[in-house]
């Protein structure tokens, strides 16, 4: 009867130990088998880290985080680098998640709203973020609105955000051109601008008359802004050449060039060396009269 409780209590000491080796080795997903060393997959792509694990005979659990840290990139593993796992163990890695949910940007001016971006996790904002300005009352450079909509979940990398920036109001340049100065001036300043004056001279516009204006006329000008209104002081006057004693032809090319008009008159004379030439001119050699001005030769005609 002793030695059949001796051999009870032999096999049952056996049992405890090889149930406790089971379950000394039975750490990182249970049961027993041979262990491998974890590779280190920290700041890898989840891609990489993915398959370096799996070839090393690991399963991989992921867990996505929320941050503006780069897309898929691994932030912490457990088991850690270096430590022992049985083949077929479960690796769980922290994951920088790929998206960012859509800040609201509203009412935030755009260097503000950037930032914000950033902050949730937008990648690269000087290629991925898109202006467009739109007409409104609000601030310049107030953010209106986004696309995408705030709430949504937009990628961290390789999709355009587009930010609704307020600008000024743009109206159209009147176009004052002929008017007279003071009727354009307030023509001008009843649409919103601030007007500068300044005179030219002009061959085809009356002296005091609106010759241009700066910007031009239908150009897209913000309210309030500063523009020129140039105003006629008519014609250049220039010096009147002598041309008494030239030929007709002659005298006539040279008051052109100067930018006369020409007229003749012929008048008799009994000298054959007169004949053809210029006797007299009016207005006389020396004067300033206006450019465009006509000036009467008065050619001698022989017999």
């Amino acid at each position: 009867m002793g030695a059949i409780v001796a051999g009870l209590l032999g096999i049952l000491l056996i049992a405890a130990v090889i149930i406790g080796l089971v379950a000394f080795g039975g750490g990182g997903g249970g049961g027993g088998g041979p262990t491998a060393e974890v590779p280190n997959v920290v700041n890898k792509s989840f891609a990489d880290a993915d398959q370096a694990l799996k070839l090393t005979g690991f399963k991989v659990q992921r867990k996505d985080i929320a941050g503006k840290d780069p897309p898929d990139l691994v932030l912490s593993q457990k088991p850690g680098g270096g430590e022992k796992l049985k083949k077929n163990g479960t690796v769980v890695l922290s994951v920088s998640k790929a998206t960012f949910t859509m800040p609201d940007l509203k009412g935030k001016q755009r260097a503000d709203a950037v930032n914000d971006l950033l902050g949730a996790g937008l990648q690269d904002p000087n290629n991925n973020v898109d202006t467009q300005e739109i007409d409104s009352d609000q601030p310049p450079g107030t953010v209106l609105g986004t696309n995408p909509a705030a709430g949504a979940q937009v990628p961290k990398a390789g999709q355009k955000v587009a930010l609704q920036i307020a600008k000024e109001p743009q109206i159209q340049m009147p176009n004052v051109a002929g008017q007279e100065a003071g009727t354009a001036q307030q023509l001008l300043q009843q649409a919103g601008f601030q007007v500068t004056v300044q005179s030219e001279e002009s061959e085809s516009v009356p002296s005091g008359r609106v010759t241009r204006t700066d910007p031009a006329a239908n150009a897209n000008v913000k309210r309030g802004a500063s523009v020129k209104m140039f105003v006629s002081t008519g014609p250049q006057n220039v010096q009147v050449p002598n041309v008494v004693g030239q030929p007709q032809n002659q005298a006539t090319q040279t008051l052109q060039a100067a930018g006369f008009q020409v007229f003749v008159s012929q008048q008799g004379t009994n000298n054959a060396a007169e004949n053809g030439r210029v006797l007299a001119q009016n207005p006389a050699a020396g004067q300033q009269v206006p450019k465009g001005s006509g000036v009467t030769l008065t050619v001698g005609r022989f017999p």
